[in-house]
């Protein structure tokens, strides 16, 4: 990278602009620059921020990073548009600000899929003539064919491609750019509709407001697949020609080196057979130039202003509304516009003058959408309260469904409709009857066990008769928890019984334990579900129940889908960070120096669920065999002898790599805790999760965490408190999960997987913050004060006359107070 020059009088610079994913393209196009071009100082301006691998960065050109552009408001002018919106709206700015502040008397822009095959001659003699603006058309002749792009299409897209442009430092030059750059400040969008497509319709207005200006009909500039069709390419081995004259730069536009098939994603053209000799050798060299400069090693998802800096992705819909509806914005929206949007509160004068009587369930988002959409309008009155009921419903199920809509976008209205008072009411206190029941597997060493635990903890706290009835049926795992033995009970008598089992074993456990003896008793079902649909054939048992609690706000949405007419209340589990045992690395025969990947699993939690293979070949894209590091990858299981068949052969698999350690054996909590604080990452490429206790584990023992961005998780980690994986929600195959077929789960980016463990290890200082920020948000939210107080709550809701309302909020304070932390440091 080169030191950037300030004043450039009388030389001429050329630039191009990419965000981090498209490094390996810019790189590309700048060494052909640096071949051809060699007297033309070269820019790459970046549209992210610096946070890719150094060496992945361009050496031959000076790097001007986005913010040093000067554009106004800079915050939500990044945050109104998306990936490819943003890299067109600040072209015009990155030509004015090397014309003015750096000096150069003439700039050339170059898309980063550009190669250069010679001089620029043609582009360089009409600005060394005076041209204050160069341009070249899509086509020089009519397209009048079919396939796409025809001719209709260049009407919409604009008749000049902006992947090229030249500028001339002149005065209707300045005066031109400083009126587009006004224009794409706001309007740079991919609204063909609207008569706007980015950055480059408006230059069909600049021959008429420019007097200078040339435009380049040359076969040999901007070959690409919108004009191909009309071009004849050729190649003798050493030189390129197009229409016989030699060729000067070919266009890559939507081409990639994955699949030498087709030229380009936009059009189908250029197929198969149907690509010439001499394409298929131009796509083989330039995919052979990518890839040797790093394509695919920079996910998408790592670009800067994709989220939210919750790490909340942000839909196009959300910017549109901006756009449209926040011009006058204070401060940064990627910090402060999420709530708005979920908040009906916080709704634009725009919205707001259209809805004055809307009920306050409906998001301000959703309120957007329905101005903008007659139908919503005619099938939704938001002026009284079941018109907005329904639209928040159909907010809930079809835009977060159809448009994946981030999860937690939909929460705060999920949360509007489902947390509301109970309907039925509890039984009178009478002597010889508990106030609380909980049933669950209180001895068995599995998660929902563990939840068990938890919560019986938190009720053995607050001022109410507690038994505790431990369920066996059907539980595979190893039962030798004891602690709660005393508040055993063979009756569940409570006039509160609370029943913290697995969804599909709700029917034999009210069956088993005879229920029908406490029919007048409240219930509460505390089911998990890890998939975005709850199975209907465990539905029915739940009817039966008068309440439902969810431990995280995914569980939520779920339940809720399936049971709009019960109370479903958030209630967080006490996750409070336990002791762990003395042990250190060594103890585990583990290296002072290795970087340690960790991941443990249950079998009896579902092999294709948990996703151990996704683990570890994440590891090893992380940290070839071939690379210097010290990487280690530990996978500790659990009932091992419940292992699918095929466990065995990647197993064996597992086993040949020295870099892996496998531990199937037993140990205890304190152990495997002492076991997680030994690694530098947990990682969790879960296809769905209920919660994620290996998560909290490893933010309990300030261990940071990398695991998929979706389901449980998403309440303990996000941007600050570890490392989210990217994802796309998939049908889950046939059988590879129980009861739910047609149903869908995560299938997470094992590349940005890579990343994330690559970051921790090249910045472990940063990773030491998320980690130590993760913990504190765990004590906070899931500690034992919050998980006391939520459960508090909510019982004396249920219990409208408590026999000790004092003593309980005496409880709950200082258990709020002491938060019952049990970590050794």
């Amino acid at each position: 990278m080169r030191k950037s020059v300030e004043n450039q009088s009388g030389k001429r610079a050329v630039f191009t602009i990419c965000s981090n994913n498209y490094l390996a393209f810019a790189k590309t196009l700048l060494n052909s620059l640096e071949q051809f071009e060699p007297n033309v100082d070269r820019y790459l301006v970046l549209a992210d921020q610096m946070n890719a691998p150094h060496h992945l960065y361009p050496d031959n050109a000076t790097i001007i990073p986005v913010e040093d552009l000067g554009i106004p408001d800079f915050q939500q002018f990044a945050f109104r548009y998306d990936i490819m919106e943003f890299n067109t709206a600040i072209k015009p700015f990155a030509i004015l600000s090397l014309l003015e502040k750096h000096g150069y008397h003439s700039v050339i822009y170059l898309d980063p899929d550009i190669e250069v095959f010679a001089p620029l001659a043609p582009v360089t003699k009409a600005l060394d003539a005076g041209a204050s603006v160069v341009l070249t058309p899509h086509v020089c002749n009519p397209a009048e064919g079919e396939v796409m792009p025809s001719d209709l299409q260049f009407l919409q897209a604009g008749t000049y491609n902006l992947g090229f442009c030249a500028w001339g430092r002149s005065r209707e030059a300045i005066t031109t750019l400083r009126w587009w750059a006004r224009r794409l400040e706001f309007q740079c969008v991919n609204e063909v509709g609207r008569g706007l497509f980015v950055d480059q319709k408006f230059m069909d207005l600049v021959p008429g407001f420019v007097e200078k200006v040339a435009i380049l009909r040359d076969a040999s500039l901007n070959v690409a697949y919108w004009n191909l069709a009309q071009r004849d390419l050729q190649f003798n081995g050493s030189i390129w020609t197009v229409d016989a004259i030699p060729l000067i730069f070919f266009h890559f536009s939507g081409f990639a080196p994955q699949n030498l098939n087709r030229l380009s994603k936009h059009t189908p053209m250029f197929q198969g057979r149907t690509i010439s000799p001499a394409l298929a050798e131009a796509m083989r060299s330039y995919a052979d130039k990518l890839i040797l400069n790093g394509y695919g090693l920079v996910p998408a998802a790592t670009y800067a202003w994709g989220h939210f800096k919750s790490g909340t992705r942000i839909h196009p819909s959300i910017r549109k509304m901006f756009r449209e509806e926040y011009s006058g914005w204070e401060g940064s929206p990627f910090e402060t516009f999420e709530a708005a949007i979920q908040n009906p509160s916080q709704m634009s004068p725009q919205i707001a003058a259209n809805f004055e009587h809307a009920t306050p369930i409906v998001p301000a988002h959703a309120l957007y959408l329905r101005k903008g959409l007659n139908w919503l309008q005619y099938m939704y009155d938001v002026s009284h309260e079941a018109g907005a009921k329904a639209l928040a419903n159909w907010y809930v199920d079809c835009v977060g469904d159809e448009w994946q809509l981030d999860d937690r976008l939909l929460a705060p209205t999920i949360a509007r409709l489902s947390e509301r008072p109970s309907i039925a009411s509890p039984p009178e206190p009478s002597s010889g009857r508990s106030d609380v029941s909980l049933v669950g597997y209180l001895k068995t060493t599995s998660g929902v066990g563990q939840i068990a635990r938890a919560m019986l903890r938190t009720l053995s706290g607050l001022p109410y008769a507690l038994e505790a009835r431990d369920i066996g049926l059907r539980v595979g795992g190893e039962r030798s928890h004891t602690r709660y033995e005393g508040l055993e009970s063979k009756e569940v008598s409570g006039r509160l019984q609370i029943f913290n089992i697995n969804a599909d074993q709700i029917a034999p456990v009210l069956e088993n334990i005879g229920a029908e003896r406490w029919c007048d008793a409240y219930k509460v079902a505390v089911p998990f579900w890890e998939l975005d649909k709850f199975p209907a054939q465990f539905a029915e048992p739940l009817e039966q129940f008068d309440e439902l609690w969810a431990t995280t706000r995914h569980i939520q949405a779920v339940l809720y889908r399936q049971f709009r007419d019960k109370p479903i209340i958030y209630m967080p589990p006490d996750l409070t960070p336990e002791m762990r045992s003395i042990r250190d690395r060594k103890s585990f025969g583990i290296g002072d120096h290795e970087f340690v990947v960790f991941f443990a699993f249950d079998f009896l939690s579902q092999l294709e669920r948990k996703n151990p293979k996704g683990a570890y070949e994440a590891f090893k894209r992380a940290f070839p065999v071939s690379s210097e590091i010290k990487a280690r990858f530990i996978l500790k299981t659990l009932n091992g002898q419940y292992a699918p068949p095929d466990y065995a052969s990647w197993r064996e698999e597992l086993l040949g790599d020295q870099r892996v350690t496998l531990i199937d054996t037993a140990m205890t909590h304190g152990d495997f805790l002492a076991l997680v604080a030994c690694a530098n990452a947990v990682l969790s490429l879960h296809r769905g999760e209920g919660l994620g206790l290996l998560i909290a584990d490893a933010m309990g023992q300030n261990v940071p965490v990398v695991c998929t961005d979706w389901s449980g998780s998403v309440d303990l980690i996000n941007q600050q408190t570890g490392y989210p994986v990217s994802f796309k929600l998939v049908p889950t195959p046939e059988g590879a999960y129980p009861y739910v077929d047609g149903h869908r789960w995560a299938e997470p980016d094992l590349d940005h997987a890579a990343w994330q463990l690559a970051c921790i290890y090249r910045d472990p200082e940063t990773a030491r913050l998320k980690a130590r920020l993760a913990r504190s948000n765990l004590i906070t939210r899931f500690g034992a004060g919050a998980a006391s107080a939520a459960i508090a709550r909510r019982i004396e809701s249920i219990f409208s006359k408590s026999d000790h309302p004092a003593a309980m909020i005496s409880q709950v304070e200082k258990a709020r107070d002491s938060n019952g932390l049990l970590d050794n440091g």
